[in-house]
């Protein structure tokens, strides 16, 4: 944790300041995870970043506009529907953990796991959910 610290400060101190808030954010966001997109109450992608396309098998403007829902197994899109409306009813930031890791499914069908987070973003009906794919190469 110690050396992650350590990176972010001297990432900061390297920083272009004439960068929009924006880029800055993004750049940090794809640093630190697999991917990250922007979702709005209506379940449909507003935001991805190319990591979280990736992720999933898509290109970025493959996904926008496209549901949250067509990236889970059919099994768990009611669970998940259920879930995320109990979330609007009380946005706050939380890892989503259940009952283990979630299940996710890649453009070509295959299932994969993967570890998300979710944060309210403020006065606006939207989410940021940010992924890390979990493979057993990198669990060694």
């Amino acid at each position: 944790m110690e050396s992650s610290l350590v990176r972010l400060r001297e990432l900061n101190d390297k920083m272009d300041r004439t960068l929009p808030p924006e880029a800055m954010l993004r750049m940090l966001l794809e640093m630190v995870i697999d991917g990250y997109a922007v979702v709005g109450r209506d379940s449909n992608f507003q935001m991805v970043s190319s990591g979280f396309a990736i992720t999933f098998g898509y290109s970025v403007d493959e996904l926008l506009g496209k549901s949250v829902q067509s990236l889970l197994p059919d099994r768990m899109k009611p669970i998940h529907h259920r879930l995320m409306e109990e979330w609007w009813g009380r946005p706050r930031s939380i890892q989503m953990r259940g009952r283990g890791p979630i299940t996710a499914v890649t453009k070509q069908g295959d299932e994969f796991e993967l570890k998300a987070s979710l944060t309210p973003i403020p006065l606006s009906e939207t989410v940021l959910i940010g992924v890390q794919r979990i493979d057993a190469e990198r669990n060694l």
